[in-house]
């Protein structure tokens, strides 16, 4: 047939050029139709393919095939996802009731559960309508809810979680001009905290160095005098007097210009050597996270929660230090949100695996819905490369990733809480939401957050401590 065609195009060319009749032409042509229509084709004249209808025919029924194989596939993987969401379901009422008869609040929980229970009912429902994709989005709603309710949703009963959750509602409530008070207010409860822990012996002693002094300060000048006050209200548990004031007194005596300067130096002497014997006696946490600092009662919470143990040496021995002032990393801010803020505890990881490679897999496999496409990129990349655990992590991203994991809904922002956070920032929303629930103050005098830098140790404690508490 496409023979045939293309003898007519050649005579209408020829034609014309005028080369050959018109007579010659419209035979030419009848009998390219005849041609066409004893061979069975369509009355379609221009026809390339005899197999084109077909294999549109056939390209039809491997779609409805294919569609048929999805959705039993679709309908096969739901089933499953039903089965391990029931399962959860079980081992979560099983942990609520066992930190329930510890006396933990588990009331959170307890709404939780009931959400997820509503969650598989409804994806039970679009299973019968045969509405597979609904009921994976359910499953997916209800197992996120279920490892809440298990993990971060039963409140911690003891102090240091209630002067978080105390701390997060005044920040959220007050202004940039008042989160002083705030502060003032948590530190005054941790001081009383902290004091509880002592024997009547310290407690004792204690008074006994303040009122020395006190003394000492009456006698000096402004500027010292300014220096013995605060140091007075430190915390010396395990130090004799004779240790502190013969201490300061050395100094005192002796005339200098630096007398202040050498007397900072002292006093900080003295504080080491008191932190030594706080964290012996088991009164703060760590060797470098002493009870005057204002990320104690996160630390210290983190520590009684055992999602952190502080630095090991070679040999694993635990070396007594947090190292509050060292920068989070990817790897470490992962390990952070799975442990402290979701309550997960990974299996253990292989001889060859790095550390954070396990509570990476945890977000992947567990939350991958939930995060922010270039958080996700950044979890893929890390679980293909080692050396990724180790990059920066920005304070931006990881309020990111607390929010994501936590499904909490940062679209609706209008304006940003700080000045050198603006509105095209990725992470605005997730910003301007933990400044609203009291997560984040940001600097009070200059409302800036510094969104770039790479978050502290003291800071993340701080941040997740918060964000189990107060969400």
């Amino acid at each position: 047939m496409c023979y045939n065609f293309l003898i007519t195009i050649y005579f209408f060319l020829m034609f014309e050029t005028r080369k050959v009749s018109f007579a010659v032409l419209a035979l030419v042509v009848l009998t390219t139709f005849s041609v066409i229509s004893v061979s069975g084709s369509s009355a379609s004249f221009v026809t390339f393919d005899d197999g084109e209808d077909n294999e549109s025919e056939v390209d039809s029924e491997s779609e409805v095939d294919s569609e048929s194989e999805v959705d039993s596939e679709s309908e096969v993987d739901s089933e499953s996802r039903v089965g391990n969401v029931k399962l959860l379901m079980e081992k979560a009422k099983l942990v609520i009731e066992a930190k329930q008869a510890e006396g933990k609040d588990v009331s959170l929980a307890l709404v939780r559960l009931e959400e997820a229970q509503k969650l598989m009912d409804d994806a039970d429902a679009a299973l019968l309508a045969g509405d597979s994709r609904l009921a994976k989005h359910l499953l997916e709603q209800a197992r996120h809810a279920l490892g809440y309710a298990k993990g971060k949703d039963i409140r911690s009963d003891s102090d240091q979680a209630k002067f978080g959750r105390e701390f997060g509602k005044c920040v959220s409530e007050s202004e940039h001009d008042q989160f002083d008070d705030c502060f003032t207010e948590l530190k005054a409860k941790v001081e009383q905290h902290v004091e509880d822990r002592l024997s009547n012996d310290d407690k004792d002693r204690n008074v006994k160095i303040k009122l020395r002094l006190q003394k000492l300060a009456d006698k000096a000048g402004i500027e010292v005098s300014a220096l013995l006050d605060d140091f007075a209200g430190y915390n010396f548990s395990g130090l004799d007097e004779s240790e502190v004031i013969d201490d300061v007194e050395s100094v005192l005596d002796v005339e200098d210009d630096d007398k202040a300067e050498k007397l900072l130096e002292r006093m900080e002497k003295i504080k080491h050597k008191a932190r030594l014997s706080k964290f012996k006696a088991g009164v703060i946490p760590f060797k470098d996270t002493d009870d005057e600092d204002w990320y104690f009662s996160f630390v210290d919470q983190m520590n009684s929660e055992s999602c952190v143990t502080g630095y090991q040496d070679a040999d694993g021995n635990a070396l007594g230090e947090f190292r509050p002032g060292n920068e989070v990393r990817f790897g470490e801010s992962v390990k952070f949100v799975v442990e402290c803020l979701l309550k997960e505890k990974p299996e253990a990881k292989t001889v060859s695996e790095h550390w954070a490679k396990r509570h990476a897999l945890v977000l992947k496999e567990q939350f991958a819905d939930l995060l922010d496409n270039d958080i996700l990129a950044e979890v893929d990349l890390a679980l293909n490369d080692d050396a990724e655990f180790g990059k920066a992590f920005t304070r931006a991203e990881l309020i990111q990733l607390i929010v994501d994991v936590l499904n909490l809904d940062d679209t609706a922002v209008t304006e940003s809480p700080f000045v050198d956070v603006d509105l095209g920032n990725p992470h605005v929303g997730a910003i301007a939401l933990a400044k609203k629930l009291g997560l984040i103050t940001g600097d009070a005098e200059f409302q800036t957050f510094r969104p770039n830098d790479v978050p502290n140790r003291a800071e993340v404690a701080k941040l997740i401590m918060l964000a189990k508490e107060l969400l």
